[in-house]
């Protein structure tokens, strides 16, 4: 829980820096790789990661415009990096 605005914007620089870094650090070579057996691969989590914050504003009626969460995971590490905002 958050106790002021401030609070929440600095633990989310944190985590957005953080992840930003975990998409960099994924290559093409990567993106299959499943994390368990019958789990989803590295670029399944990675999309679903970049697909979130469109996914959920468009829930509550924010429209983001471009995105679409049911599209297939992209064949690049590039292209999850950039839906996401690193590149």
């Amino acid at each position: 829980m958050f106790a002021t605005v401030r609070d929440f914007e600095t633990t989310w620089k944190a985590v957005a820096e953080t992840t930003s870094k975990m998409m960099q650090a994924l290559t093409d070579g990567s993106l299959n790789q499943s994390v368990a057996d019958g789990h989803r691969t590295l670029g399944r989590i990675a999309w679903h990661i970049a697909m979130t914050l469109p996914e959920m504003a468009g829930q509550i009626g924010l429209d983001f415009g471009g995105f679409d969460h049911e599209q297939p995971v992209p064949k690049t590490a590039k292209e999850i990096a950039e839906a996401y905002g690193v590149l």
